[in-house]
């Protein structure tokens, strides 16, 4: 059954059905026709199609004993008196035109308020069927074309214009001859050529297999340059699709390709299509047609396809003017006996013989020069800095015209927006603490990540709309209107899509081998996905970039470059990727997904970061590059000494990537979150030994650990015997003995926190996809000191995520981060166990809440850097003073829920992720490189 296409709700139509003759509502935009259903005399048997502009059915015709194609028309036919009057007399013109090769139309069917063409049911394959299994055998494709000119020759000389002319309007059937569909329709459908050219929406395929996405791009890509500027056509738009149809059988591929209408139509008008590519057995005379055809410049192009005929038919036939006569190819129905792979061969054989003497049949037409390119550095219209320690922070919108950018501007980060032909750039509302933008298709659209979550903003502003958990691992909005992206940093994850309206995110790629990650995503044409695998969260320069034929999860992808990152592809039929702070291009087959060739480096000193797999450099649909100038983000994952005046040393290094470190009560020893490429593993490092162990091992997930006040045992979330659900446990820090649950059910919990004298366990609980809640789990004390868990209990609940509790060194304050305000994390305070009231610490999109256990201050994180806000307390009232910079170095933070830092009881010192620079270096400028895809095809061969 075809989906129905949702539109604006109009009143019902009705039609017949059999048995019974009960009136059934219909309305052909928004339903389906069941079996047994009549229009007029015709029963219909089954849906085999929808299309931009109706549904075709398989019909059957009781009076003449036959099974006919109904193409129903959609409501704007009923509706429109006028538009019905014109399209009926343009029915009758088609109906008029009788020949073998054409699909008949037998004549326009009214049924109440329903409109329906009745027209010849043609069995067998489309063309665009045959070409999707690979390129057609020279000799096959020339006796196609030959038969597609013939039908356009009548259709012409009756004074119809085809207008949407190709693959999926062809049918082949079993003995090679052809049917050409659907003639005239374009303008029996809409009458006005210039409004169906401008409006590729309206598209009047009504072809079966169609989807309505996959009808706009084809129409579009077999558009000639006329058509796509929205101006009158004559039958040389059909002359220009028919050389657009030659081309796809030669070389299985469009010459023509976007991943949306406006990129299609844009390579129709600009793209240069590469003849050379045409395989080396096509003759010389037929190149020169194709390039007669595919001439842009409509009084250049090739008047007559009966031209095209004759031409095609010589070479067939083997006859030129200097090379005398060589045996002819039979025709189809001559032919039907002899087996059809020795007849390819046979033909093959004969076109290229014949070729070789042929002379030119026109002059070549000549390729237009590539374009130097022009490189412009330019500022990004603001007074702030680029963040570029992720994925592109600067990306361009689709048609090249607006550009989108993550920046930090007086401590706070968000998204701007400015269009290229102005002097300054604005912030975006609701972005703040928002990183890794991308457009949708359309360019309407931006989403985003903030708060770890997903979401969108018009481009034209208003409220960002949240659509699901995710992190800033690389994001691709799909041409079916769907978003790909990482959900979460822990390990074993593969990229999830979720409807770009929200729902539930479902797989997208299926992890093999040792991969752990999957990140970075394109979308491709077609459900198609491309992006980097590592068998390792860090070290990217050698990582795998993989293709994906098609959505969902449950196929594993093709591996097309090893050894590099952050791959795209782009309009000129290349892909590029980033190895070593290079940005490589190889050519690439989208169909196939191969790359062919050798990597050629073309520019030097991207800013990019081997750590997480983002690279800063963004390519618009037309050809337009922008980069950020730099260098590459080491690795680097030691745990470093900072102090508060700047001085930094290495206390350890640790084999993988670590989070959620915490001291012991007495400061020697340091447990922290390891990611050992497939598991969370929890590690006690022995500060003043130097040595580490490994506290938990196994295929669960051990994660956020948490000492009790006295030292000796730590609590950790684990999803140990509940695969995907983590529980509260705790086992002795040294080791020994086993590890005992504190708590079950389907709520995730993870521990932050333990209260000094209690013991009562903070951590955040939230069920699968829903809101995290700051929980508290008392621990009784029984009369022998052991302590048992009792029953957990929610302290704070808002529509907000609440995480991150933890207590004061004196027990009295709680203190958390919350998105309540604007979807940006700020650090609030409240009493304990009471709750008489609620503190801003800090709404400098501030995370990760620490104690100092000697002052009477409280630490939060914004943008890389400690803040220290003093406090006073008294009488049950919490006042945070003037926040200050803890140290003027910055370190490497970690996600909103892995924290990269921790304070030493000592008060004087922190240990953080990263080597602990001065500063970030300023990044307000980047770099237009114009004229791009030309330097590529100069360059990568």
């Amino acid at each position: 059954m075809v989906c129905p296409i949702p539109v604006q709700e109009r009143p019902g139509f009705s039609v017949y059905t059999s048995p019974g003759s009960r009136l059934l509502p219909y309305n052909p935009r928004t339903m389906a026709l069941e079996p047994g259903a009549r229009v007029g005399a015709y029963q219909i048997v089954e849906a085999i199609g929808a299309g931009g502009m109706g549904r075709v059915y398989k019909g059957f015709d009781p009076a003449l004993n036959r099974h006919v194609a109904i193409k129903v028309l959609p409501e704007l036919f009923a509706v429109d008196p006028d538009r019905l009057a014109r399209f009926e007399r343009e029915a009758q013109l088609l109906a008029a035109l009788n020949h073998a090769l054409i699909a008949q139309v037998y004549g326009f069917e009214k049924s109440g308020e329903t409109r329906a063409l009745i027209m010849e049911l043609v069995e067998g394959d489309t063309l665009e069927q045959r070409i999707a299994a690979g390129p057609l055998p020279v000799a096959e494709a020339l006796q196609i074309a030959r038969q597609i000119a013939e039908a356009l020759e009548a259709a012409h000389e009756s004074g119809i214009v085809h207008r949407d002319l190709k693959p999926a309007n062809v049918k082949v059937r079993g003995d090679d001859s052809v049917k050409v569909l659907d003639f005239g329709l374009a303008k029996a459908l809409d009458p006005s050529a210039a409004s169906l050219a401008a409006d590729p929406l309206n598209s009047p395929t009504l072809t079966a297999h169609a989807t309505r996405l996959g009808v706009v791009l084809g129409t579009a890509a077999y558009m000639s340059p006329e058509q796509a500027r929205g101006k009158l056509v004559d039958r040389r738009a059909d002359v220009w699709a028919f050389g657009v149809v030659l081309y796809e059988m030669l070389m299985g591929r469009r010459p023509f390709q976007g991943e949306d209408v406006s990129e299609t139509m844009a390579a129709v008008l600009r793209e240069t299509v590469d003849f050379g590519a045409l395989p080396s057995e096509t003759p010389t005379q037929v190149r020169e047609l194709l390039q007669r055809c595919l001439e842009r410049d409509v009084r250049q192009r090739l008047r007559d396809i009966g031209e095209a005929r004759v031409l095609i038919d010589r070479v067939i036939a083997g006859r030129s003017t200097d090379s005398g006569r060589a045996p002819g190819i039979s025709a189809p129905a001559a032919a039907a006996g002899t087996p059809r792979p020795l007849r390819r061969v046979a033909a093959a054989a004969i076109v290229v013989g014949a070729a070789a003497g042929l002379l030119l049949f026109w002059a070549r037409t000549e390729t237009p020069a590539l374009q130097p390119p022009t490189t412009l550095l330019a500022d990004i219209g603001v007074d702030a800095s680029l963040l570029v320690d992720q994925g592109a922070a600067a990306v361009l919108s689709p048609d090249g015209r607006t550009i989108v950018f993550r920046a930090e501007k007086d401590g706070r980060s968000r998204l701007y927006i400015r269009r290229l032909d102005a002097l300054q750039a604005t912030s975006i509302s609701g972005t703040d603490e928002a990183s890794g933008p991308f457009f949708s298709p359309d360019g309407r659209w931006i989403a985003f990540f903030a708060g770890n979550r997903l979401k969108k903003v018009a481009v034209t502003g208003g409220a960002p709309v949240d659509l699901a958990e995710g992190v800033d691992r690389g994001g691709a909005w799909t041409d079916d209107d769907f978003i790909v992206f990482v959900a979460a940093l822990g390990p074993r994850n593969p990229l999830m899509r979720v409807p770009a309206r929200g729902g539930t995110p479902e797989p997208a790629t299926t992890l093999s081998g040792d991969e752990v990650v999957h990140r970075w995503p394109q979308a491709l044409p077609g459900g198609k996905i491309l992006y980097t695998a590592n068998s390792t969260p860090t070290a990217h320069d050698g990582a795998t970039i993989k293709a994906q034929g098609g959505p969902g999860g449950g196929s594993e992808g093709r591996t097309v470059v090893t050894g590099g990152y952050h791959a795209r592809y782009v309009g000129s039929g290349h892909l590029l990727y980033v190895h070593q702070g290079t940005l490589y291009a190889i050519r690439f087959d989208l169909d196939r997904l191969e790359a062919h060739g050798e990597p050629v480096p073309v520019i030097e000193g991207v800013a990019a970061s081997a750590f997480s797999g983002g690279a800063q450099f963004s390519v618009s649909e037309h050809g337009t590059l922008v980069h950020s100038p730099g260098t590459v983000t080491s690795d680097d994952t030691r745990i470093h000494w900072l102090t508060a005046d700047g001085k930094t040393s290495v206390l350890h290094a640790p084999r993988d990537i670590w989070s959620t470190p915490g001291f012991s009560p007495d400061g020697r020893q340091l447990a922290y979150t390891i990611q050992d490429g497939r598991h969370l593993q929890i590690v006690v490092y022995d500060v003043e030994r130097g040595t580490a162990a490994q506290l938990t091992f196994g295929t669960a997930s051990h994660t956020n650990p948490v000492w009790t006040p006295d030292g000796h045992r730590l609590i950790y979330a684990s999803d140990e015997g509940q695969p995907g659900v983590s529980n509260l446990y705790w086992r002795p820090a040294d080791g020994s003995g086993t590890a005992e649950r504190l708590t079950s059910g389907a709520i995730n919990r993870v521990p932050w926190s333990v209260h000094p004298q209690t013991w009562a366990i903070a951590h955040t609980g939230n069920r699968p996809g829903g809101r995290s809640d700051v929980w508290v789990l008392p621990m009784d004390a029984a009369g022998s000191g052991e302590r048992t868990p009792g029953e957990p209990h929610v302290l704070v609940a808002t529509d907000a995520v609440e995480t991150m509790p933890v207590f004061s060194p004196d027990g009295r304050w709680l203190a958390y981060q919350s998105n309540e305000d604007a979807g940006s994390f700020s650090v609030f305070v409240r009493s304990y166990p009471g709750s008489t009231g609620k503190w801003l610490v800090s709404a400098q999109n501030s995370i990760h809440p620490a104690w100092s256990r000697k002052r009477a201050e409280i630490y939060v994180s914004v943008g890389g850097q400690i803040l220290a806000v003093p406090f006073t307390a008294d009488a049950g009232a919490f006042r945070p003073l003037k926040a200050r910079p803890w140290s003027s170095l910055r370190y490497s933070p970690g996600g909103a829920l892995r924290p990269t830092y921790a304070p030493h009881p000592d008060g004087d010192r922190m240990i953080v992720l990263g080597p602990g620079s001065a500063a970030m270096p300023e990044h307000d400028r980047v770099v237009f490189v114009f004229n791009f895809f030309d330097e590529l095809r100069r360059r990568v061969q």
